[in-house]
């Protein structure tokens, strides 16, 4: 999908109309999840999740930026760089944590238990 804008492609309707079991949002940025953790819904992904959850559709998240300290990376050359998860980011991640109809994934294989839970699916 390509985004226009926070309403198009219509999937906020879809989403209302039950036509969706989940919405699975992985990866998601700080930004996204700072946006979302605040009801922000100027973006189609955090639109989606804050209509979502006003129609019941169950949310998974899996934050980029889940626990405060640092982590090392590989980059597509081969270096190594160090990235600082801010305690604001882990924050805004805890908060998801606490908000109704939102669970927030730590690693990939939630996704497939995800998956697994709706569909019979997944490892």
């Amino acid at each position: 999908m390509v985004e226009n804008n926070s309403n198009s492609p219509f999937l906020v309707g879809a989403l209302q109309q039950g036509k969706f079991e989940f919405l699975l949002i992985a990866p998601a940025t700080s930004n996204t999840v700072a946006k979302i953790a605040v009801g922000i819904a100027d973006t189609l992904l955090c639109n989606a999740a804050i209509q979502a959850l006003k129609a019941f559709v169950p949310v998974y998240i899996m934050p980029t930026d889940y626990r405060e300290g640092v982590v090392t990376t590989r980059l597509p050359d081969g270096h190594e760089m160090k990235l600082r998860i801010r305690k604001e980011d882990a924050d805004n991640s805890r908060k998801l944590a606490s908000m109704e109809g939102i669970v927030v994934l730590q690693k990939t294989e939630d996704i497939f238990k995800v998956f697994k839970k709706y569909f019979g699916l997944g490892t």
